[in-house]
């Protein structure tokens, strides 16, 4: 059994209330701040990739992009929402080199276009 906590009750709010990131069957587009966006083929590889992050484990982070499990694309690059959830989103790109492919990532990097 999962427990949400009140501040993970309150992110969702928010999300909701303001509008938040693009609902399932709409697009959007990949904005993280940066000019490149991290993308992970799977649930569990963007599991991973999150752990390395919080742990400043850059060895970690490296090796998911050696082994193909994560990459980048473009900031900006067009997708589809396939899957919504509090923390991570899977998405379909829709535009660039990986058009296609279905792929992960923190629901705040997926913006309304």
């Amino acid at each position: 059994m999962h427990r949400c906590t009140p501040l993970m009750i309150a992110a969702v709010f928010l999300l909701i209330s303001c509008g938040g990131a693009p609902g399932i069957g709409e697009r959007g587009q990949l904005v993280s701040g940066a000019d490149q966006v991290a993308v992970a083929t799977t649930e569990q590889a963007f599991d991973a990739l999150i752990k390395a992050q919080v742990a400043k484990d850059a060895y970690g982070a490296g090796q998911l992009a050696v082994t193909g499990q994560v990459f980048l694309v473009p900031s900006n690059t067009s997708v589809l929402v396939l899957e919504g959830g509090a923390l991570k989103t899977r998405v379909r790109i829709l535009s660039g080199d990986k058009t296609g492919q279905s792929e992960w990532v923190p629901v705040e990097y997926v913006q309304r276009r």
